[in-house]
């Protein structure tokens, strides 16, 4: 077993399992291409750090964390604007397709009095479960967070995955709103205190 920080050329295989094990998250649509591109940013941005998982030289789990989530989206799209543009073309004959994208893109407004500092996306591909990946994990962004001298963050998921908010509860996070980021889906906003 290792954790070790992920480089960029492992982006592809967090952005599949990310899709594989977060298969009901909306960034999950957009498809391989879009996921790896974002997580090669998130991988190179100075201001986030994404760590993978291996057991026995195969990636099976990652995290990714952010020190300021609306910078790291805002400097995404302007670096990969084509790619954004692309993806909204091939949405734009879809009504609920758009307002899922709008509302996703300004959803940081919902959340505009709460840390700057959040835990972007955890996943664990199924195999592996239940044999503690996840919380080990969540210690090494604990760590992150507190090297950057970050007292608390805020996670975001859907209301509705009750595997994924057991883990935050777990983790000793407290939910402290619930939020529509899309029409009819709830999503649950927790924070995390680090002492």
């Amino acid at each position: 077993m290792t954790i070790k920080k992920a480089e960029k050329n492992e982006a592809k295989i967090i952005a599949q399992i990310h899709r594989k094990s977060i298969n009901t998250g909306f960034l999950s649509t957009f498809g391989d291409r879009f996921l790896t591109k974002l997580y090669e940013f998130i991988i190179s941005a100075d201001y986030c750090v994404c760590y993978i998982y291996r057991q026995k030289d195969t990636p099976v789990g990652f995290i990714c964390v952010s020190l300021d989530s609306k910078k790291m989206y805002n400097d995404f799209l302007k670096k990969n604007l084509n790619l954004a543009i692309t993806v909204f073309l091939k949405n734009a004959f879809s009504v609920n397709r758009l307002t899922k994208i709008f509302d996703h893109l300004f959803y940081n407004k919902k959340k505009k009095e709460l840390p700057a500092a959040e835990l972007l996306s955890v996943a664990v591909i199924e195999d592996f479960k239940r044999k503690k990946i996840g919380s080990k994990l969540f210690d090494k962004a604990i760590n992150y967070f507190k090297n950057n001298k970050i007292n608390n963050f805020v996670i975001t998921t859907g209301a509705s995955n009750i595997e994924s908010n057991e883990y935050f509860k777990k983790n000793k996070c407290q939910l402290i709103k619930r939020i529509s980021i899309h029409k009819n889906q709830n999503s649950n906003i927790y924070t995390k205190t680090i002492k």
